[in-house]
């Protein structure tokens, strides 16, 4: 009967979901023909066939209506299709024009079944009711406070006795604390009381008995219900056959438990995004193929006497699972009960180890309680690295002081009297332990700065090199010219050309010791990395290959010395630069062709045969194509020395040839956009910009791709998977230079006006121009016409792109998610940095991922606020910005990524500081344009520009890292708190009273 059910269910699912592919198809045919009527519309060509297709375009919708959006997120969900149930849940919502207030209990409950707690925080602060203890319950285990679930739970049992499902709760918190103990005395006394529930709960006590490794017990309960198809049950099955070494058994049951895991698998399959749909599957396979190789020689299928980990590499598998606490926990539990199927002599250890990285994955998930449990379980271990682990714990939790003792007893616990151990991995388990006590020391602040030095001297003087990364990093936050006394040379061995142009500033100041390293360093990186190299140094001359054309001789001078300490290593150098000159000389009359303004494209063979003859010279060296996927160098994924390391691993592209066709982009500089052809066969576009200083532009990419190191490595943003869009930008000189084209992209104006121009609501820059208003217009004024003439023009419609260009449920709540995590990434840099000029056509969307994409970083250090009409908000967040966030707007994922962002730009503040201030000091980029009339910036005979105005940046820049709000250049109250200040600057970008303000072409109505 049990099996008659699970095949019934299994039927549903797979007939469910090919209803549910049906309706996509039909959805998307549906798009498509109202995008075919709408242009057949404005081409005022109209046929019978035009009137067929209206009329079957009306049949398909009026069928796709008659389906009720609500009952399809029921089924979705009931199916756990969950993506597709935000979205026809959002859909019913948003065509119904529902209360949301009404329905905040089923879109929780989305959030919680797909794991999102940020969207389970959101459906919490926008509810104004106070929330039920079932809701209470939902926000909690979203989270990982399960003691607070259980308490939860406990107060639901009093309140209503007869519901099985707050037992169900209380259990699975308990299992998720791991109080495996209490979880059997729980269900055993409740079954006591309801004997009738035996069977439904029985599955809890199955699962806590494995992992427990009473097998005794175990065998107990599976003879109590020998019917289920539970999971943790099926797991216990296997287990006790390997345990009673019954090799039939356990192969039958086997090849039952695979079949089954395949069936939503096979459902999941129908659509896209199929894969993380399934992910959960996927890990139970994976744990099965762990267990099977891992009772080999237990079954004596097997003659080894080895490890159950040696035959497959347990932590090479783990590393490639996702990195996230239920996928990862559920794997380590089942290993440390294969561990005690077949006790070895380091099985102590081997357990420990488990442990250990059951606490280290719940400290990163957030879940501090469960990652306690686990590391009291690990303690019986003695292993040396529970201490660093419990002193990272402890310093999660804001525990700063104690985090340092007990990081501190431990080491003299493990390693008396600070003695270095002889073992390697000891070795390094002490270097880590003794570099972390130095970074605790320093970041408490309760000890002066010569006390921090002299701890990281003495980590220097005993490890060496192994360790030496972050304290390059703090000193390199402290300036060189402190480094350069210390070590010899003061640079890591780690030559990477992507640290070069932070360095070209100190190639000119008259220090003969930093000089001669800054030299050696970039020497030997033209040396190793000569390809990329050469668009690395675009500040140097701007490129060091063009000195010919400088006007500073001290900057040639020194420029000659490098490039000829490079050639003397590498004499095929002189050769590569030669050519990388005329190249950049051709590249820069390209840029500055004029043109007539009717022309819309040139011809590379005809206007350009020079550039076109020289990259097919035979001869001609191999010049990498400028692309950001292959500048960005990939580090070592561990410590310790790594002779063979690519930092760029794959193909590379050289330039082979181009496009014939020049496009002109019609913008006043007119810029040209080129195709290179690449040594692949492909081609790579890119834009020729002239009339426009990109050094800011560059050194901003560098200091994002900093800001995404910083994001990948904290746990928090990384789960998220935040991240700024990069793109490469090389200065040619001054006044021209190239940049990476940003493939997929649309502006946020251009996505707007179609969609306007397709419901007829379009406004004319006619209409628009009646609407601006004379620059002494009231406050009052401004917003009765932004409030009564330029919104009712313009209702929010920027939910509707993400539904038509992504139509299937996954890759549409993919995309949408990723609009909000990556909008609110570059909200809170831009905010820091104080970048402005934020309009529709800086905007752009990709519509292969929906992420965000900013361009044009001309406008920095809140040079909006001195324009003739001041920008007044912080960033861009309009009506429809926050309209394709979904129901909830800002709050949720948007609101949870700022605050994620905020707190790791304070926390990473020294760090990124010492970056920003060698970008403000920059002597070759200047960073102020002269208001005109004024006297020209200040450059002195090595053509470093004076920057004047660098304090007060870079003063402006602490203060926002503290939270200090200024407004019209004075202290507004007291530092806010991360969440204090990330609410204060959203309340600020969406406040109509500010965006009635802002210049018209800014488009603030959009």
């Amino acid at each position: 009967m049990a099996r008659l059910q699970d095949s019934a269910s299994d039927l549903s699912q797979l007939s469910t979901q090919t209803v549910f592919s049906m309706l996509d198809h039909l959805t998307q045919w549906a798009r498509h023909k109202f995008q075919a009527l709408n242009a057949e519309k404005v081409s005022h060509n109209k046929s019978s066939k035009d009137k067929e297709g209206l009329d079957e375009y009306e049949s398909v919708t009026h069928f796709l209506d008659l389906i009720p959006q609500d009952t399809l997120a029921v089924a979705s969900f009931r199916s756990k299709a969950y993506t597709r149930a935000v979205m026809h849940f959002e859909s019913f919502i948003t065509e119904k024009k529902q209360d949301i207030q009404e329905h905040l209990g089923f879109l929780q409950k989305l959030y919680a079944a797909m794991h999102e707690p940020d969207g389970v925080a959101g459906v919490s602060a926008i509810r104004k009711a106070e929330p039920t203890l079932k809701e209470q319950i939902l926000e909690h285990e979203s989270i990982g406070l399960l003691r607070d679930a259980t308490a939860c739970y406990d107060r639901a049992i009093q309140l209503e006795p007869d519901q099985i499902i707050h037992y169900h709760g209380v259990v699975k918190s308990m299992l998720g604390l791991g109080q495996l103990s209490t979880v059997i005395t729980q269900v055993n006394g409740v079954n006591a009381n309801r004997c009738e529930w035996t069977d439904e709960l029985n599955a809890y006590r199955v699962e806590a008995a494995w992992k427990l490794s009473q097998w005794d017990l175990v065998e107990n309960y599976l003879a109590t219900d020998g019917k289920s198809t539970a999971w943790s049950v099926r797991l216990g099955q296997l287990l006790l056959c390997a345990k009673k070494k019954d090799s039939t058994a356990f192969y039958e049951t086997l090849k039952v438990v695979r079949a089954e895991q395949i069936v939503p698998l096979s459902a999941a399959s129908f659509e896209r995004g199929s894969y993380q749909r399934g992910y959960e599957y996927i890990v139970r396979l994976h744990m099965l193929c762990e267990l099977e190789h891992s009772v080999r020689p237990l079954l004596q299928l097997s003659h080894s006497d080895s490890d159950p980990g040696d035959s497959l590499n347990w932590l090479a598998r783990l590393e490639m699972t996702q990195n996230s606490y239920r996928a990862k926990e559920p794997i380590l539990a089942l290993r440390r009960a294969l561990l005690s199927l077949n006790k070895g002599p380091d099985y102590g250890e081997l357990v420990g180890e488990c442990w250990l990285q059951s606490a280290r994955v719940a400290r990163k998930a957030g879940h501090h309680q469960t990652a306690y449990n686990a590391l009291l379980n690990a303690g019986e271990s003695h292993l040396a690295e529970l201490y660093v682990e419990r002193a990272k714990w402890l310093w999660s939790k804001a525990e700063v002081h104690q985090a340092l003792i007990v990081l501190q007893k431990g080491v003299e616990l493990c390693f008396p009297e600070n003695a270095a151990p002889t073992d390697s991995r000891n070795l390094l388990i002490h270097g880590r332990a003794m570099l972390l006590v130095g970074r605790f020391m320093e970041e408490t602040a309760n000890f002066e700065s010569n006390a921090v030095m002299k701890k990281y001297k003495d980590d220097l003087l005993m490890y060496g090199s192994p360790i030496l990364k972050p304290f390059y990093s703090w000193l390199a936050s402290r300036g060189l010219r402190g480094a350069g006394e210390i070590l010899s040379p003061p640079f890591p061995q780690l030559l990477l050309p992507s640290t070069s142009p932070r360095l070209a500033p100190f190639v000119l100041p008259p220090s003969p010791l930093l000089s001669t390293y800054v030299y050696m360093y970039i020497s030997k990186n033209l040396f190793i990395y000569s390809d990329a190299c050469i668009y690395s140094y675009t500040r140097l001359l701007p490129l060091p290959v063009t000195y010919f054309n400088s006007s500073y001789p001290m900057r040639v001078n020194r420029c000659k010395e490098i490039l000829n300490k490079a050639i003397h290593m590498k004499e095929s150098l002189g050769k590569f630069i030669g050519d990388a000159t005329r190249l950049t000389d051709k590249l820069l009359e390209l840029c500055n062709k004029q043109v007539d303004g009717n022309s819309s494209t040139l011809s590379m063979s005809v206007h350009f045969r020079m550039l076109k003859k020289l990259v097919e010279e035979k001869t001609f060296s191999e010049i990498l194509i400028p692309l950001q996927s292959v500048m960005i160098p990939t580090l070592p994924s561990t410590s310790g020395t790594h002779t063979n390391h690519d930092p760029f691993p794959g193909l590379w592209a050289y330039i082979a040839g181009f496009d014939d066709v020049v496009e002109i982009l019609p913008s006043l500089q007119k810029p040209k956009k080129i195709s290179l052809k690449g040594s692949d066969g492909k081609f790579y576009i890119m834009m020729c910009k002239p009339k426009d200083d990109l050094r800011k532009d560059c050194r901003l990419m560098e200091f994002n791709s900093l800001i995404n190191k910083c994001l990948r490595k904290d746990a928090e943003s990384r789960r998220r998977e935040l991240h700024i869009r990069t793109y490469a930008v090389i200065p040619l000189n001054d006044e021209c230079g190239i940049i990476e084209w940003v493939n997929n992209t649309a502006g946020l104006r251009p996505i707007l006006t179609k969609l306007y121009k397709e419901k007829g609501g379009y406004m004319t820059g006619k209409e628009l121009r009646q609407c601006m208003l004379p620059k002494t217009s009231t406050l009052a004024e401004k917003l009765k016409m932004f409030r009564e003439h330029l919104l009712p023009r313009h209702p929010p419609v920027f939910y509707e792109w993400f539904l038509r260009t992504f139509p299937d449920p996954t890759s549409w709540y993919s995309s949408r998610s990723a609009y909000c995590r990556s909008t609110a990434v570059m909200s809170m840099v831009g905010y820091i940095l104080g970048l402005g000029d934020r309009h529709g056509e800086n905007i752009l969307f990709d519509s292969l991922t929906g992420e965000c994409v900013h361009v044009d970083f001309n406008c920095l250090f809140n040079k909006g606020e001195t324009f003739e009409v001041p920008e007044v908000v912080p960033f861009r967040l309009t009506r429809n910005m926050v309209n394709g966030m979904g129901p909830m707007g800002t709050e949720g994922l948007f609101r949870r990524a700022c605050e994620v962002t905020m707190r790791l730009m304070r926390d990473q503040r020294e760090p990124l500081m010492s970056v920003l201030k060698t970008f403000l000091h920059d002597p070759l980029v200047e960073w102020s344009k002269p208001v005109k009339g004024s006297s020209k910036a200040q450059v002195n005979e090595t053509g470093e520009v004076i920057n004047e105005k660098a304090k007060t940046h870079v003063l402006d820049i602490e203060q926002r890292l503290q939270g200090v709000i200024k407004t019209r250049n004075r202290v507004k109250g007291l530092p806010l708190s991360i969440e204090g200040h990330v609410h204060y600057l959203i309340q600020e970008a969406t406040d109509e009273n500010l965006l009635c303000q802002m210049y018209l072409g800014w488009t603030p109505y959009l």
